[in-house]
């Protein structure tokens, strides 16, 4: 049974969602490259028409998600409408930052031969250490077998809304780790200081990781070791994203 507060909280949140993307998406013009707005991905850095071309459609990307999941919410419930919302998502960063690759490639094409270095500049962050990438090798299985683990528990116990839930958990780090293992310049945004872009490429996918790890123990068996592990995660992650942050240039030089 979905109680009416339920159905508020998922018409406000699918509303929010929808709002912000498509606002996203009308205001890509008008949003210059920085830190602090946009969609960050070192792909849409290579222009500005690049730039608003990846936030139209990463504006437009979100809207959608907040329309597709509102009736799972109305339906289903919250739990529902936040697995659908996590797969959607993920879904839309996967198209979105492919779809800006491919845009970012066809404008350094364009230019003369001259001037391609400049954007191609970004480029060039060396691949990880092995070691570095064994790390994220090694926390990506850890997550899913626990993501599995949970998933088969919470489904025997007859919580099916809560077992898709942890499963879908793995997606957005699995997807990040990827970026990290085999394209790490990803992460290589101009207004961010030289060796900031790896520690992005290490810190991201291994906290989304231990997140998920933490979040399973907690729900399904080591409830106080699941949670620390998910606070220290969350900590890590927003101390290093703040450290960039605070040393990174205020403005890119995007023409």
């Amino acid at each position: 049974m979905i109680y009416r507060g339920e159905i508020i909280i998922s018409i406000i949140i699918s509303l929010i969602m929808t709002f912000t993307g498509f606002a996203l998406a009308a205001l890509s013009n008008k949003i210059k490259p920085g830190p602090l707005f946009g969609f960050r991905i070192s792909y849409a850095t290579v222009s500005r028409r690049v730039w608003s071309k990846a936030n139209k459609l990463a504006g437009i990307a979100i809207g959608i998600v907040g329309l597709v999941t509102l009736p799972f919410g109305i339906i289903f419930g919250v739990g529902a409408q936040a697995v659908i919302m996590i797969i959607s998502l993920t879904v839309a960063l996967i198209f979105v930052t492919e779809r800006t690759k491919n845009l970012a490639e066809i404008e350094i094409m364009s230019r003369p031969l001259s001037t391609k270095s400049i954007p191609q500049k970004i480029l060039k962050i060396k691949p990880l250490r092995p070691y570095l990438k064994i790390l994220i090798l090694l926390l990506l299985i850890i997550s899913l077998v626990t993501s599995i683990w949970s998933f088969l528990t919470l489904l025997n116990e007859g919580l099916p809304t809560l077992s898709f839930f942890m499963i879908s958990l793995w997606s957005l780090p699995a997807y990040l780790g990827y970026l990290s293992l085999k394209r790490p310049e990803a992460y290589s945004l101009p207004w961010i200081r030289p060796g900031d872009d790896m520690l992005l490429a290490v810190v991201t996918p291994s906290c989304l990781s231990l997140m998920s790890i933490g979040t399973s123990l907690a729900i399904v068996k080591l409830k106080i070791l699941g949670l620390y592990i998910t606070l220290i995660s969350v900590a890590i992650l927003v101390i290093t994203a703040m450290v960039v942050l605070i040393r990174s240039k205020l403005r890119a030089n995007i023409s």
